[in-house]
């Protein structure tokens, strides 16, 4: 019966060639809607943090950026410098990437056979995609990951059907934009060529991979430059020792981030063997999706794998689902079902999202406004230097309409703010700094801030539950410091800070240090050669309260890090303003210090406050004696 109802369909396609206009422009209505429901949505939900911070960074136009390529950032500077900087002219460009991807995809994947009915099925499965759904309409780095993924997919099946050297070329365009847009583009590259080798037997390929290349060249020199700090970072700054939890969520997230409703019918076909893949398209599909599942799950053992990070799969499974579909009309019912039921749960959310009051419903992306501009108030409108909350920081700016800095931090990790030169103008200004992990852990272990102690003759350990960081503190100094802190919770958030008069910058102080092995013991004494320069035309106190200290920081992983204090020579009591300070000291590693592979590097902080590397970093090993045996030790010492 079934196969009969087909044969009709195919009857009709044959027979009416206008139908497929038809179905096309029905897709294109669908889309239509879609597109305004999204623009009501960026228009009226509040910025998140993440979509702050990248619009921070539009207002400062470059190759790269320390966390991401810089396609998201032009196209919000494009946006918002056309459109204004309200929500919505941060948002609109990424919101209408979608329509044009979405119909690409629906070019790509249609077959002879595609009618009304499947152009019906193909949206109401693509409303069944939470991820679609969702990042539609924020914009983020994904949105011009899919419009770029989605147009290399296009260009490529239009080259084996043609082999013109205009769709190769188009090729080369679109792999050179999908590297603008986010790094995770690469894998999606990677799985297609492996899909199709005889690709590589093509010159007119080539001249496409030739100009995608030189295309992509601006951004690789930007990373030169800068010590290939995104690769570096992607690569190794987020690394961390396994955790089950990691491999659990992501497991989790493959059941529930792709629709569990659709993920049941997928999985049945792969139990099955019989995933649909009718040409070279499809055989791309099975790599890609393949290839990105298996590789976040060898990722796991080291990294929390981002539910987005997966979403380019959601192409896969539409792809499969779809042209199961297409010989299978109990399928395609089930999802045009299931489409109607997600439209209307999406519906409601999205409504919701828009209509709540914001002390129903308070979140990052909901209630958040009041929350920042109250807490700008109350700084009085003075700057504000956060710690390493870059995304904190940003929505401050933004909502708060006040002068904010998200310096690095040694207790987390950085970001591009490392790149923009703003901590010089807060210079003799009062302002407000985020005080480090320290003195909140105090304040969690409930001794008030009015009492904090920072009393620098002691070892600590000190464990952020939330987090799980693990930051070892071990610091010789005999001075107390007494400070009133401020204390607040921004949805959820614990901030504590202090203002400081006549702010003065420090993070073009440049520290140079010799005389450190690559393998270090605990209880080993080092004899170091420092250079401290102090490019400014103001002295630094470096004695006497309130004054600044040197520090070396081992970093191990993401999370870890263990800051010991190394203290100056001699007597001087300030760094002499453009001066070069040569100095040698004889360091003493403790025995309580962490074993591990790391990095370390050297700053001068006023702990509690803040702080970032003064210095290069440098690769080392300790070996913990303490956690060796008899025999071993004695090696070491021999």
């Amino acid at each position: 019966m079934f196969e009969g109802i087909n044969q009709i369909e195919e009857r009709r396609e044959v027979s009416h060639s206008k139908l497929r206009i038809t179905s096309n422009i029905f897709v294109l209505i669908m889309l239509a809607l879609w597109t305004v429901v999204n623009l009501f949505q960026g228009a009226y939900t509040d910025l998140s943090a993440d979509e702050s911070y990248y619009y921070v960074l539009s207002q400062n136009p470059s190759w790269g950026y320390f966390d991401h390529p810089p396609m998201n950032m032009w196209l919000i500077f494009l946006s918002t410098g056309i459109f204004g900087n309200s929500e919505l002219g941060i948002r609109l460009l990424t919101i209408l990437l979608q329509p044009v991807y979405l119909y690409l995809f629906w070019l790509t994947i249609k077959t002879e056979r595609s009618h009304m009915r499947s152009a019906l099925t193909f949206i109401l499965l693509a409303v069944s995609m939470p991820m679609l759904q969702i990042w539609g309409w924020v914009s983020t780095p994904d949105a011009p990951l899919m419009m770029f993924s989605i147009l290399l997919l296009w260009a490529y099946k239009r080259f084996l059907e043609s082999n013109s050297l205009s769709d190769a070329l188009l090729m080369g365009v679109s792999v050179a934009l999908l590297g603008y847009s986010k790094y995770h583009g690469a894998l999606f590259l990677v799985f297609l060529l492996a899909s199709n080798r005889r690709l590589f037997l093509s010159w007119k390929f080539w001249i496409g991979m030739i100009l995608a290349a030189v295309l992509f060249f601006p951004h690789i020199y930007w990373q030169y430059m800068n010590d290939w700090v995104s690769f570096r970072y992607h690569l190794s700054g987020r690394t961390n020792s396994f955790e089950w939890e990691n491999f659990w969520i992501y497991i989790i997230n493959l059941l529930t981030t792709f629709n569990p409703f659709l993920v049941v019918v997928l999985i049945a076909f792969m139990v099955k063997g019989a995933l649909p893949s009718r040409d070279d398209v499809g055989r791309s599909m099975k790599w890609i999706m393949w290839g990105f599942l298996l590789f976040f799950l060898w990722s796991v053992r080291n990294v929390h794998v981002q539910a987005q990070w997966l979403i380019l799969v959601s192409f896969p499974v539409m792809y499969f689902i779809f042209v199961a579909s297409e010989t299978r009309p109990h399928l395609k019912h089930y999802v045009n079902v299931l489409g109607v039921w997600m439209l209307v749960v999406f519906g409601v959310a999205r409504v919701v999202l828009i209509a709540a009051p914001a002390d129903f419903l308070r979140f990052d992306m909901h209630g958040s406004k009041p929350v920042y501009k109250e807490f700008a108030q109350k700084l009085d409108s003075i700057p504000f230097i956060g710690n390493s909350n870059y995304q904190f920081s940003s929505k401050l700016a933004y909502y708060g309409d006040i002068d904010t800095y998200g310096r690095p931090s040694l207790d987390c990790r950085s970001s591009h703010y490392e790149f923009l030169d703003m901590e010089d103008s807060y210079k003799g200004k009062t302002v407000a700094v985020e005080i480090s992990q320290y003195a909140m852990d105090e304040h969690r272990k409930g001794i008030p801030l009015s009492d904090t102690l920072i009393s620098q003759r002691t070892e600590k350990k000190i464990v952020l539950e939330p987090k799980k960081h693990v930051v070892k503190l071990n610091v010789q100094d005999t001075s107390i410091i007494r400070r009133n802190y401020h204390y607040d919770t921004i949805l959820g958030y614990e901030i504590v800070w202090d203002t400081i008069q006549n702010y003065l910058p420090t993070e073009k102080v440049s520290i140079k240090a010799s005389g450190f092995p690559s393998k270090i013991h605990s209880a080993d004494i080092v004899i170091a050669d420092f250079e401290v320069s102090n490019p400014y035309d103001y002295d630094i106190p470096i004695e006497g309260p309130f004054s600044y200290k040197l520090y070396m920081n081992v970093r191990y992983g993401r999370f870890s890090s263990f800051l010991m204090w190394i203290g100056w020579s001699g007597n001087q009591k300030y760094l002499p303003a453009k001066s070069l300070y040569k100095f040698k000291k004889e360091i003493h590693f403790p025995e309580m210090i962490p074993s591990g592979a790391g990095t370390y590097g050297f700053t001068i902080a006023r702990l509690p406050y803040g702080s970032w590397y003064n210095s290069n970093r440098y690769n080392i090993t300790i070996t913990n004696v303490k956690n060796i045996g008899g025999e071993e030790k004695q090696q070491l010492f021999r």
